[in-house]
């Protein structure tokens, strides 16, 4: 009897445990569906990470590019802006025996017009001066031509078209000195020292 109990409870065991088993077999299954699953989801994971990983590099890479080129385009605007004005050149051909003038826009004194004359002398070469006396400067009069002369509007003092070129070797009045360079062709004068003239007229 007691046996024949063991035999059952036995059997009942087994047979109850089947199912057991079965559900933790198919638990088991369904944890490895997980695992791989999560193994996928880890390997999409790390792709989608490594894939962001490559766009955002490429994109910095991209983005880096970009400031590049603005670096490199800021240095040419700041090239165009900074050349404010180049060298100013006035064909010999333009000139004669008769004085022409000429205005110049400060750059660096807003407002400021500076005024310069060139003319050529009796001995065939440009003459070039600030139209300013340099002790005379403030009456803003400037210069006017008389024959072979160049006469200070103000103090009336007059002096000869050959001459004027010249620094001033002395304390009087005499014709703004402003430096030039004389090719076959032109007269080039710098801007800078355009610039320098704008005293006269501020």
């Amino acid at each position: 009897m007691t046996g024949r109990l063991v035999g059952a409870a036995l059997i009942c065991a087994l047979a109850a445990g089947m199912p057991a088993c079965g559900d933790e077999a198919a638990s088991s299954g369904d944890g490895a569906t997980d695992v791989g699953a999560a193994d996928e989801s880890g390997a999409d994971a790390s792709v989608d990470d490594g894939g962001g990983a490559e766009d955002d590099g490429t994109g910095g890479s991209a983005d880096d590019g970009g400031p590049e080129s603005g670096a490199d385009g800021e240095p040419e605007s700041e090239g165009e802006s900074g050349s404010v004005c180049g060298p100013i050149a006035i064909p010999l051909a333009e000139l004669s025996t008769s004085a022409s003038f000429f205005e110049y826009e400060s750059a660096e004194v807003p407002g400021v017009t500076v005024k310069y004359f060139a003319v050529m002398g009796s001995d065939g070469a440009p003459h070039v001066a600030f139209d300013a006396c340099e002790v005379c400067y403030l009456a803003r009069r400037g210069y006017s031509q008389r024959g072979s002369s160049m006469r200070c509007n103000n103090c009336g003092s007059e002096f000869e078209i050959v001459g004027i070129g010249v620094e001033n070797t002395g304390t009087g009045c005499w014709p703004g000195y402003l430096p030039i360079t004389v090719t076959d062709t032109e007269v080039t004068i710098q801007c800078a020292d355009l610039e320098t003239g704008a005293r006269f007229w501020e």
